[in-house]
């Protein structure tokens, strides 16, 4: 299974310079790249006098670097098979030497009106062979990989345009051309012969980079101790991170993602949430649980009401569209935010996890609605609350340490699992399959915040009720003969998953009042109690 290890560098890295070379090097080599990939596409479609110049001049550009491209491959045949003459080689390997040399010398095609996509080969010798500036303007292996990733993303639009046109049900528009990058700098891709990993003589790991020639040596870069990396390195990518570099090395360990079990007996069920981010129920009996989210909400409203202002006074008497809203501050709330997010939910994943272990659960299931966003009212709470919380990135974290564990983890479309009774056994229908008819009715309801009341006038934690139901809709059979847990509950606050210590409050001065003042507040409190006595008699 492939893993990711992060780590952030500061400006005053010794490889800031080399980075930021690459990555301005990728965000200008992608954007010429597209640049060819859509003049071609639209300037071959047109007769050669309704097109413009700049489709006249990158069809030129085109059709020359292929051209040197297939001269290239023709001379380089010749002279290997000048080469094994000289050599005296027999039998099977000049065959395979033969065979290789005939594969590499294949000349490219040359597009035309009815195949005008270019292929990564194609686009790739295209820029090489006409010396293009972007393409040289980042460290060799980090060009093609930035031109096969532009090359990927046309290829997935084509195929999403084409699958729209048969089955636009599907998607929620039409698919949109890819767009030129905006910002300054793009993600560079470093495979493992670029940026090479290796343990320093101290025990800490050593990154190095090949230099391209003409450039300053790249320094090297140690990246902590050795027990870090937990597997064989894979590649680098180098991530601009607002105003810091984020190096995401991928290795790949022997931890393989655990397989969908067909019935499974002991199975937890989760339920995400705002005030509660997770709501646990198990059908062993165990102890359910609730993991609060309010400081987590409180924290995200923050951190959007603080880039509001900030961006206000940022752009405050400019014009919104075209000021810079960069800003140093900026960057480093943006951080802060993403860091927070990231903190908790690796730690509510452990916590999740090592809860299953120590009751021995098989599976976990958990509840999500595909677009479950993009149905919401916008009013200002939700956009604050729930839409900017990411939830399907808690989903991605969960899946990865669950593996860690041997633990499946199995996601739950969730519709109704709110509305119906988890202890009376209330079916559970799907949201637009088969939608509940005119008149019928669940057996329990939700009474008020966070208390659902059963059929049988049992009263629980409304959340535990939709975890269960969760579980119940994945695994029907799961509660057959079992009574869910109700109580006690145990509620896991921020300072217990994060360790953390809850701050005092800030001490405030108090100022004493004055003799004016008290006398004015005397004279009030004897006027509200004539007029009681008043009322009264």
């Amino acid at each position: 299974m492939l893993r990711t290890l992060t780590i952030d560098l500061k400006k005053d890295c010794p490889a800031y310079v080399y980075l930021k070379r690459n990555t301005t090097g990728t965000r200008a080599l992608r954007n010429t790249a597209l640049f060819y990939l859509r003049n071609t596409m639209t300037g071959l479609r047109k007769s050669p006098e309704e097109r413009t110049k700049l489709e006249t001049e990158v069809l030129h550009d085109v059709f020359t670097g292929i051209h040197m491209a297939n001269e290239a491959k023709g001379k380089r045949y010749r002279e290997r098979m000048l080469r094994l003459r000289a050599s005296g080689m027999h039998g099977m390997p000049v065959y395979g030497y033969i065979m290789g040399a005939v594969r590499d010398a294949k000349p490219l095609p040359c597009p035309d009106e009815t195949h005008w996509h270019l292929s990564y080969a194609q686009l790739d010798a295209i820029l090489k062979f006409t010396k293009n500036p972007s393409y040289y303007s980042c460290t060799s292996q980090v060009n093609q990989q930035a031109v096969k990733k532009t090359v990927q993303a046309w290829k997935s639009w084509l195929s999403a345009l084409s699958d729209w046109r048969g089955h636009p049900g599907k998607y929620r528009a039409k698919p949109k051309m890819p767009g030129y990058i905006r910002a300054k700098e793009a993600t560079a891709h470093f495979t493992n012969q670029v940026a090479k990993i290796a343990v320093a003589g101290d025990g800490r790991l050593r990154l190095t980079f090949s230099t391209p020639r003409g450039w300053e040596k790249a320094p090297v870069l140690y990246l902590g101790p050795a027990s870090l990396l937990k597997g064989k390195y894979v590649k680098l990518e180098v991530k601009p991170y607002h105003g810091k570099y984020r190096l995401l090395l991928t290795y790949e360990d022997r931890t393989e993602m655990p397989g969908r079990p067909d019935h499974p007996g002991r199975i937890l069920g989760l339920d995400p949430g705002l005030d509660n981010f997770l709501a646990g129920v198990t059908n062993t009996g165990a102890l359910p649980f609730l993991i609060s989210g309010k400081w987590l909400k409180s924290r995200n409203q923050w951190f959007n009401k603080e880039r509001a202002r900030l961006l206000s006074a940022r752009t405050k008497g400019k014009d919104s569209r075209h000021s810079e809203k960069a800003s140093r501050r900026l960057s480093a709330l943006s951080r802060k935010r993403e860091d927070t997010f990231r903190d908790f939910f690796y730690k509510a994943a452990h916590w999740v996890c090592r809860y299953s272990v120590r009751y021995r659960i098989e599976a976990i299931v958990i509840g999500h609605n595909e677009g479950q966003k993009q149905e919401l009212p916008f009013r200002k709470k939700d956009n604050q609350n729930f839409v900017s919380i990411p939830v399907s990135r808690f989903l991605l974290c969960l899946q990865s340490v669950a593996a860690r564990y041997g633990l499946p983890v199995i996601i739950r479309e969730e519709s109704y699992t709110s509305k119906a009774s988890l202890r009376d056994g209330d079916p559970i229908p799907t949201y637009g399959a088969d939608d509940p008819k005119e008149g019928d009715t669940f057996s329990g309801k939700r009474v008020k915040r966070g208390l659902y009341r059963a059929g049988d006038g049992t009263e629980w934690n409304a959340d535990l009720n939709g975890a269960g139901n969760i579980l119940r809709k994945e695994y029907p059979y799961a509660f057959d003969g079992k009574e869910p847990a109700a109580s006690p509950i145990q509620v896991i606050t921020r300072e217990q998953l994060c360790h953390a210590k809850k701050k005092a409050p800030a001490a405030t001065y108090r100022r004493e009042k004055s003799l004016i003042s008290r006398l004015r507040h005397e004279e009030r409190k004897e006027r509200r109690r004539a007029c009681q006595e008043a009322f009264a008699a």
